[in-house]
This record gives C-alpha cells, sequence and structure tokens, in this order.
C-alpha cells in the first residue's frame, strides 16, 4: 500500500493497477486520476493527525479473479474502472445503462490509520461533500466479511466527464453508502 502525504507530488503509481504495475494510463485516466488526486490533497488537509493509504487504484476487468481471491467484491458498476468497459451481468442494471459499464469516471479505495476511527472519518466525509466542500461523488464505507481492514471508497463527480443530461441518468446511483459484508451488499448512509 502506498501512504498519501500532503507533501506529495501527483505520481500516477498511486492509481496504477495492483496486479498489472506496468500499466500506463490513458490520457483520459491520467485526467480522472488526477482530478481524484486533487480532492485527496484536501482530505488529507482536514484530518491531519491521520494517515491515508493508497489499496486500490485502477482495476483492470481482467484483474477481477485476484480481487475476488482476496475477498474484495468489486462491483461491475464501480468507478475503479476509469472508463475501461466491463459487462452487466444483472438484467436491471442492462435495462438501465446497457450491456457495458462504460461510465466510470475514477475512483480510490483507502485504508486509514489514526486519532480518528475510520467510520468518524467517513462521516465527515459525507457530510463536507454534501456541503459542496468536496468534490465527490461517491463515498462509501466498507468493512466487516472476509476484509482483514476496512476501507473507504471515494470517486469523482460524474460530471467530470459528462455533461448534466448524462450526469442525470447517471443519477441512480446512492451516493453515501456503507456495507458491512465486505461490499456483498450495502445501505444506504444517511446522516440528516
Amino acid at each position: 500500500m502506498s501512504r498519501l502525504q500532503i507533501t506529495d507530488v501527483w505520481s500516477e503509481e498511486y492509481f496504477t493497477p495492483r496486479f498489472h504495475p506496468q500499466y500506463r494510463l490513458t490520457y483520459i485516466q491520467r485526467f480522472m486520476a488526477k482530478r481524484l488526486y486533487d480532492e485527496i490533497l484536501a482530505i488529507l488537509e482536514m484530518f491531519p493527525d491521520t494517515q491515508f493509504f493508497k489499496d486500490i487504484g485502477l482495476v483492470l476487468p481482467e484483474e477481477l479473479p485476484l480481487y475476488k481471491r482476496q475477498n474484495f467484491n468489486i462491483p461491475e458498476s464501480s468507478d475503479l474502472y476509469y472508463g475501461l468497459p466491463v459487462p452487466y451481468t444483472g438484467k436491471s442494471k442492462k435495462f438501465v445503462y446497457g450491456d457495458w459499464n462504460t461510465y466510470s469516471v475514477g475512483a480510490i479505495q483507502l485504508n486509514i490509520e489514526g486519532s480518528l476511527s475510520i467510520q468518524e472519518i467517513f462521516q465527515q466525509l459525507v457530510k463536507t461533500t454534501y456541503l459542496h466542500k468536496l468534490r465527490l461523488w461517491d463515498i462509501a464505507l466498507v468493512s466487516g466479511g472476509q476484509l482483514k481492514d476496512p476501507y473507504i471508497y471515494i470517486s469523482n463527480l460524474k460530471s467530470v466527464m459528462y455533461n448534466a443530461r448524462m450526469t442525470r441518468r447517471l443519477r441512480n446511483k446512492q451516493r453515501f453508502i456503507t456495507s458491512d459484508n465486505g461490499g456483498i451488499s450495502h445501505k444506504i448512509y444517511t446522516f440528516l
């Protein structure tokens, strides 16, 4: 895992696939990753006594079996694919989105160490995003199941890549979720 620090300079390494570190991000993927990295720096400023570690950056579709063996459940609708086409298997998703997920806009999974619990950090991130101080789309807290450590998943705004009409179409996704079974299922998180 790579530790993220506020003094860091942008590096593609934070986002390269875990099982294919030689993979070179495309221009569009670099754009998505850089945009997300700028928000991560804002998060690091919010929590100066906390250490953030990149767990998963870009996921290649062919890596999914390797992640499953490590007890990571990465859904086909995840933004971790950074625009790479991933086939939908469920009929309901195919009905709404078509046969392929090509709408992913970049995400990262972070592990955390510090004085605040991961739940407290998650709650602060949701509140700050809801108040439009961070420009993030999804925030998820995933724990339990066969996972060794809980993690926070964050992704770019859909409007980073898509116009307002398409962004409205993609809004069927819940923005703030939690999972206590390793990401197999989730619950909508509300703090109001």
